[in-house]
């Protein structure tokens, strides 16, 4: 194996290069990511992300924007496609993989984070060159999500966040590393969102809310998104020309670019985190990654139609939980912001007192 070693207490410890291995198809399984690669680096480790939409073909590659449209105006057709079993390989460039190989073994590339199973089956042909790496399947998520399902995992090592079937939270990212603002202090105001491709019910869910005093932060991904006019509203416009499996002008990837004001660019976390962490309560589907912003924002989720079972076993995890609750209960409270306090509340009970993933990826590289 090609290690490098420090010397911890008198003893040499292998010191491992990290790949971590990220897809753009959703910011789920890209954001925290980039989190893991700023925390190595942080630190002195070296790590690097890459992306598995730079490695399709310019067809499979040019395609992906008709699909992210057609999947943010018809969410039935998301979750049609969900269900169709993918074979990644065949919508791999082989030369381009081929140049990954050589970059991966040229510079001694030992650790394997994956964050989408999408990447496994590539990453296990790598093995079979270099049986010495060893591979880290991060589950960002509460249960499997769709990308692990048609791959083997039972030779894995695998790390979780979240376990809906244990009910609990096992480790915790670090996302902003800021304090928490206390619920008083908050504005009245919701978050609105979509996920990464803006995929879901939660415009259907804006009339509504507009008869309420919350001021609604609603994402934005289309100019046609942007269709309610008041003063209620402030849209949070995701610039279209950025992509997640695009480098910026520095070569490295970087957070969701939002034309607003009221977002500062900034290259440790999202910008739309700061509106997270000020409002009331997110009001989207229930992504792992959400999750992960609710937990260290202390800001509740309600909850709507999730991205197939993965997603609503997230919702299921957090209201047992009691850090979110459904839209459809919360409207038979009269929206109640009471409800929204108490959530907050619990939120605020458990700040603190999870494992940092970081801690144990330490200890394994």
């Amino acid at each position: 194996m090609r290690l490098r070693w420090l010397c911890v207490d008198n003893h040499l410890v292998p010191d491992l290069k990290t790949a971590i291995l990220c897809s753009g198809v959703a910011l789920g399984v890209y954001i925290p990511g980039l989190y893991i690669h700023r925390d190595l680096k942080s630190i002195g480790k070296v790590s690097e992300v890459f992306v598995l939409e730079t490695l399709l073909t310019v067809e499979k590659q040019s395609r992906i924007k008709d699909h992210k449209k057609a999947f943010h105006e018809h969410f039935r057709v998301a979750l049609a496609g969900q269900k169709i079993p993918v074979d990644i390989c065949q919508s791999i460039d082989q030369d381009k993989f081929a140049a990954l190989y050589r970059y991966w073994n040229v510079n001694g590339y030992d650790y394997f984070i994956l964050l989408s199973g999408f990447w496994l089956p590539l990453v296990e042909q790598y093995k079979k060159s270099i049986p010495s790496i060893k591979i880290e399947c991060l589950h960002i998520d509460s249960t499997v999500s769709p990308s692990w399902k048609n791959v083997g995992l039972d030779d894995q090592f695998h790390s979780w966040l979240l376990k809906e079937d244990e009910g609990r939270v096992i480790c915790q990212l670090d996302i902003a590393k800021m304090p928490v603002i206390p619920f008083v202090h908050r504005n009245d105001a919701l978050l609105l969102h979509g996920g990464g491709w803006g995929m879901g019910t939660y415009q259907t869910k804006i009339p509504a809310l507009l008869n309420t005093s919350y001021h609604l932060n609603i994402v934005a991904y289309y100019e046609s998104d942007m269709s309610v006019y008041s003063d209620q509203v402030t849209y949070l416009r995701i610039l279209p020309n950025w992509e997640p499996w695009h480098t910026n002008v520095a070569g490295k990837y970087g957070f969701p670019k939002i034309g607003n004001d009221l977002l500062t660019e900034n290259p440790n976390y999202p910008g739309l985190f700061n509106i997270t962490r000020s409002v009331k309560a997110v009001v989207s589907k229930p992504g792992g990654s959400t999750l992960h912003d609710s937990l260290e924002s202390a800001t509740p989720v309600v909850f709507l139609e999730g991205f197939g079972m993965h997603e609503e076993k997230n919702a299921k995890l957090w209201q047992h939980l009691g850090f979110g609750i459904s839209f459809s209960k919360w409207e038979q409270t009269g929206f109640d912001v009471r409800v929204l306090n108490e959530l907050h509340d619990n939120l605020i009970d458990v700040q603190g007192s999870y494992p940092k993933y970081m801690d144990g990826l330490m200890e394994r590289i």
